[in-house]
């Protein structure tokens, strides 16, 4: 009950009402389809209990502060994983609902080098197939250092707007004409939308779903914690032909944790992901891993979040806020 007040009081605080409900019809639209949610919205027990994660914070002891909290004053990201096969048809339902109302984000991609010195040559003159190695002194000898000088003036600038991976906005009114582009997509990218405090989702295919959804329509709340069978597969390494669990690294990691349920398999995934292998930590993780040194192991944001009010004696929000 806590729990539950507190997150009233942040959606009160922020005016954050309308995420939610918008996230619950979107996913009312996709029906029975499997879906999960990624990222920190599984923080969230409102998210959990209108059906929207199927993760309950409260048994995973998962923080609130992850999500949203006092120092938060954008609006929390909900972003849902649906399969490929039918996200184009979610997509048209949300459409229908919401018509003139909801846009697909774009991604400016911008002039590097290479792209720069290949326009630049375009520019100057040069026809035909731009080679993969350009060596200006043979292609276009006579005009190499103006292609250079165009080409450093256009590194950096706007190269064209390409479609975003899954972000949508809504709009209370119609998508202002002025930032069309095609049909569903608008000029915005992540950050512009950021800045303006629009409401986005994201979402996002996801293979593995389809592939669940190939074999079975049971619910994904409806799969057991732990299994035996499972377990003795990952311990062992036997993962080939697993979505997400073939790469090598992968399979070292399953063997280190061993998980026997589904939050040591999440364990199992974060040490391979970026964050726990920056600056070479990768191997260093799993080898403490495999000799049991585990004690000053931080592999989740909540495990830094902890270990942060524990040591300065603050509030989970100021914890968070440091991290």
């Amino acid at each position: 009950i806590l729990r539950l007040r507190r997150e009233f009081e942040l959606v009160s605080k922020f005016n954050f009402t309308n995420v939610f409900l918008m996230v619950r019809d979107i996913l009312d639209l996709a029906g029975t389809d499997l879906h999960i949610i990624r990222g920190s919205a599984s923080c969230s027990l409102i998210c959990y209990l209108l059906g929207i994660s199927h993760i309950d914070p409260i048994a995973n002891n998962i923080r609130l502060a992850r999500f949203m909290n006092d120092f938060r004053k954008d609006l929390p990201d909900i972003d849902i994983d649906i399969s490929h096969k039918v996200r184009d048809k979610l997509f048209a339902a949300i459409y229908a609902k919401w018509p003139n109302q909801v846009a697909r984000i774009s991604n400016k991609v911008k002039y590097r080098y290479k792209s720069a010195i290949h326009q630049a040559m375009r520019q100057c003159g040069y026809k035909g197939r731009i080679p993969r190695n350009v060596i200006l002194s043979k292609l276009m000898p006579h005009r190499a250092d103006d292609v250079i000088n165009k080409a450093t003036k256009l590194i950096g600038k706007r190269r064209l707007y390409s479609l975003h991976c899954g972000g949508i906005i809504f709009f209370k009114d119609d998508v202002p004409s002025k930032l069309k582009i095609g049909r569903n997509q608008i000029k915005y990218d992540k950050n512009d939308v950021e800045d303006k405090g629009l409401l986005k989702i994201d979402i996002l295919s996801n293979r593995a779903l389809s592939q669940l959804r190939d074999l079975s329509d049971r619910p994904l709340s409806d799969y057991p914690e732990k299994d035996e069978q499972i377990s003795a597969l990952f311990a062992t390494g036997d993962v080939i032909g697993l979505t997400f669990a073939e790469s090598p690294t992968f399979i070292k990691a399953s063997k280190a944790v061993k998980p026997t349920n589904v939050e040591e398999l999440s364990i199992a995934l974060a040490l391979i992901r970026p964050a726990a292998a920056s600056r070479g930590k990768k191997s260093s993780f799993l080898d403490n891993w495999l000799y049991n040194r585990t004690i000053n192991q931080i592999v989740f944001e909540d495990d830094a979040i902890n270990k942060i009010m524990a040591f300065l004696n603050c509030s989970e929000d100021e914890a968070d806020h440091f991290r």
